[in-house]
C-alpha cells in the first residue's frame, strides 16, 4: 500500500490544476498499486496552509496559453470516434462559462484551447477535434448516445399504495444539478407554516441532505461501468441512492465522516466546484453528517449506497402535523405538538425554530446566534428537552441538541 503524496509532496493532495490534476492517481493505478489517503481532519490543515498556491494554480489553469502535455490519458480522456463538436449542447457550454466565471465566449477559439487543455477536447494527429468521453458527459447534447450509464433515473412513492412516479434525467450533467433542484421541489413541496402570525414555509430537512448525496453520486461515481445508473428512491419512509462503483476510501470512513476528499473523477470534479456544485472541502459530507437519523452507507457489490431515514419536519398547523404532532406525557396521556409549541415563550419558540433549520445545535453555537450567554442558552435549550421537543446528544462540551423526528417515535 501507499499512501499518497500530491501537491509538490503534501500528503493527501492533489493539484487544482485540470491539467494535471489526478495523473498521478490514474498513473499508479495503472501500475497496480494500492493508495491510501491521510483522513480529513489532515487534509483540511494541508489545504488551509496552501490555499494560496492552490487558488493561483487554479487559475493559471483557466488562462494559460496551450501547451504540448504528453502525459496518460484515461479512456474518458480520448477522442471519441463518431462524435464532433457539434455534439456539444451549445447551452450547457454557455451555462458553464457563465457559473465559471470564464472570460471567453462559447465560440472564441481561446475556449475551445480550454476545452483542449483540460481534455474535454482531443485533437488527433490529423488535427481533427473530437469530444472526448468526460467533454460529452458534462458538455453533450445527448451524453447517452455514448454513456447509457450516464442517466440518473428517480423512483417516487408518495404514499403507499400508489404507483411509482418514474423520472430520468438524461441530457449534459452540467444542466442536471439545477434540473433536479427543481424537481426536488415538486417532490417535497413546501407546507405553510401557521405556527406564527407571519406565514412561513417548511421543507423536511432530508431535502438538503438529498441535493448534497445527488451531487456526490454524480461526481464520485464509476463512468467505466456500462450501464449502471445512479439510481434514487424514494419512500415515504426512506431515501436510498446507489452510486454505481466501489467506494475510492474504506466504507468504515464514509461512514463515520472522516473520508479525505478525493474524487475517482477529479476533471468532474472540478468543473462541478467552478460552477458552485460542490466545496472543495467535504463535497458536502459537512452537511450530511448534522444529520439525524444519522445516514448509512453500504455497498451491494456494485453500487456505494447511501440510505437515508426519512426526517420529515410537519409544521404544527398543519392536518399531517396534528396527525403526527403528538407525544406522551409521563402518565400516558398523548399531549399534542401544537399545543406545546404554543405554550412556549418566543425566546423557546425562536430556539425550536433554529434548531428545526438546523437539525442540531450546541448550547454556545445558539449563544452566539440568538446573541445571549451561554447560560441563557442552557436554560432556554432545557426548556425544549423537558417538553420532549428536542433532546439530547454527548456529553459535556460535546452536548448537542437535536431535534426530535415525531414521525420516527410514532412509528
Amino acid at each position: 500500500m501507499l499512501i499518497i503524496n500530491g501537491l509538490h509532496g503534501l500528503p493527501n493532495t492533489t493539484d487544482p490544476d485540470p491539467t494535471v490534476k489526478g495523473k498521478g492517481e490514474d498513473f499508479l493505478r495503472s501500475k497496480k498499486i494500492e493508495i491510501e489517503y491521510f483522513d480529513k481532519d489532515l487534509q483540511n490543515e494541508i489545504i488551509s496552509a496552501n490555499a494560496k498556491f492552490m487558488e493561483e494554480a487554479t487559475e493559471r489553469a483557466r488562462t494559460a496559453d496551450l501547451e504540448d502535455l504528453q502525459s496518460i490519458k484515461n479512456p474518458f480522456e480520448v477522442g471519441l470516434k463518431n462524435f464532433a463538436y457539434n455534439d456539444f449542447s451549445e447551452d450547457a457550454l454557455q451555462l458553464y462559462i457563465e457559473k465559471a466565471n470564464i472570460p471567453y465566449k462559447v465560440d472564441s477559439e481561446e475556449f475551445k484551447k480550454l476545452l483542449v487543455k483540460w481534455d474535454f477536447i482531443d485533437v488527433d494527429k490529423e488535427g481533427y477535434a473530437r469530444p472526448t468521453g468526460w467533454g460529452i458527459l458534462l458538455f453533450g447534447k445527448k451524453p447517452t448516445d455514448k454513456y447509457s450509464q450516464a442517466r440518473i433515473k428517480f423512483t417516487v412513492v408518495k404514499s403507499e399504495g400508489l404507483n411509482p412516479e418514474i423520472q430520468d434525467f438524461d441530457e449534459a450533467l452540467v444542466k442536471i444539478p439545477e434540473q433536479i433542484e427543481t424537481y426536488l421541489g415538486f417532490v417535497f413541496p413546501k407546507m405553510p407554516d401557521r405556527s406564527h402570525f407571519a406565514h412561513k414555509e417548511l421543507r423536511e430537512i432530508s431535502i438538503q441532505l438529498l441535493r448534497e448525496a445527488i451531487i456526490n453520486a454524480i461526481v464520485h461515481r464509476d463512468y467505466t461501468i456500462d450501464g449502471a445508473q445512479i439510481l434514487i428512491n424514494i419512500t415515504p419512509k426512506e431515501i436510498i441512492i446507489k452510486s454505481p462503483g466501489a467506494p475510492i476510501v474504506p466504507l468504515e470512513k464514509l461512514q463515520n465522516f472522516t473520508a479525505p476528499t478525493v474524487s475517482r473523477n477529479p476533471k468532474l470534479a472540478d468543473v462541478f466546484y467552478s460552477m458552485d456544485y460542490i466545496e472543495r472541502r467535504g463535497f458536502g459530507m459537512e452537511e450530511i453528517q448534522k444529520y439525524k437519523p444519522k445516514p448509512v452507507y453500504s455497498f451491494d457489490e456494485v453500487n456505494t449506497v447511501l440510505s437515508i431515514t426519512r426526517n420529515i419536519m410537519f409544521s404544527s398547523g398543519t392536518e399531517a402535523g396534528q396527525e403526527a404532532g403528538q407525544k406522551q406525557d409521563k402518565s400516558g396521556t398523548k399531549k399534542d405538538i401544537g399545543q406545546i409549541i404554543k405554550s412556549l415563550k418566543e425566546e423557546e419558540k425562536k430556539a425550536y425554530d433554529y434548531i428545526k433549520k438546523q437539525a442540531r445545535t450546541t448550547k454556545s453555537d445558539y449563544a452566539i446566534y440568538a446573541q445571549i450567554n451561554d447560560k441563557k442558552s442552557q436554560r432556554i435549550l432545557k426548556k425544549l428537552v423537558d417538553e420532549g421537543l428536542v433532546q439530547i446528544e454527548g456529553k459535556s462540551i460535546a452536548t448537542e441538541y437535536v431535534v426530535v423526528d415525531f414521525n420516527m417515535k410514532e412509528e
